[in-house]
């Protein structure tokens, strides 16, 4: 669902990184799993709220420190996935699509899609493969289709080559 970012304050609270802000952990405690650095996992209540700007600031059950919310630094907030709100349409987890071949209209196979870069209002997915490193900004026309667990298709044009 995101990662904690930095420590926040202190009285325990951290930065918060929420791939959907709107997937109900604001003002409502969750529990998820924090997976610290080493793969070790931990299930905590987590608490958000906005802050100023596009911040999010969440409180940790049982962190109460400034130090407690350093050790959780980096840690990612990650949640089961049969407690997900079913999505409508053409919206999807990252998590579905995260590993899917990406191929474009006309064919060629472009490799996987590695990673989805949150840019302001733009989602950019980012394509790995043979190699190479593709983007392509999620917005109208770009993605021509999602199969989820089967494969995208990207509008050639939209397509940006990186090294």
């Amino acid at each position: 669902m995101g990662r904690i970012m930095a420590p926040f304050g202190i009285r325990g609270e951290v930065k918060l990184f929420l791939y959907n802000p709107l997937s109900g952990f604001l003002d409502a405690e969750r529990r998820v799993v924090l997976e610290l650095a080493g793969g070790v996992r931990r299930r905590v209540g987590l608490r958000a709220r906005a802050g100023a700007g596009k911040r999010i600031i969440g409180t940790v059950a049982g962190c109460s420190s400034r130090e407690g919310a350093e050790a959780l630094v980096d840690a990612w907030v990650v949640v089961d996935k049969a407690v997900l709100p079913k999505l409508d349409g053409d919206t999807w987890y990252h998590h579905e699509l995260l590993g899917l071949p990406v191929r474009n209209a006309s064919g060629d196979e472009l490799g996987r899609l590695a990673e989805i870069q949150p840019s302001g209002d733009l989602d950019f997915w980012v394509i790995r493969g043979a190699g190479t490193e593709r983007w392509v900004p999620f917005r109208d026309g770009s993605v021509l289709e999602v199969i989820p667990g089967e494969c995208i298709t990207v509008a050639d044009e939209a397509v940006l080559e990186l090294g």
